[in-house]
């Protein structure tokens, strides 16, 4: 089953591993506000940018279609 919070962590590390540096920034604020600011319109994670995370409308659909009810309305951690 998809499960996207899992799939969302896993491209922020993703992200993480390939385009940053640690030793660029000097507090752990620094790099928070960096990767706030760089993940909200990476399409790798969010698809903001584009307006398309998959840029396939069947991979959208199959990704919508195996979330369960239970994760859709769970609005706890």
């Amino acid at each position: 089953m998809y499960d996207y919070r899992e799939a969302v962590k896993e491209d922020i590390l993703q992200y993480i591993n390939d385009e940053i540096s640690f030793e660029d920034f000097d507090t752990l604020e620094e790099l928070e506000e960096k990767l706030n600011e760089e993940l909200w319109t990476a399409d790798s994670v969010t698809g903001n940018a584009s307006g398309s995370y998959t840029f396939s409308t069947y991979e959208a659909e199959e990704n919508i279609s195996h979330i369960s009810v239970s994760q859709s309305h769970n609005k706890g951690g």
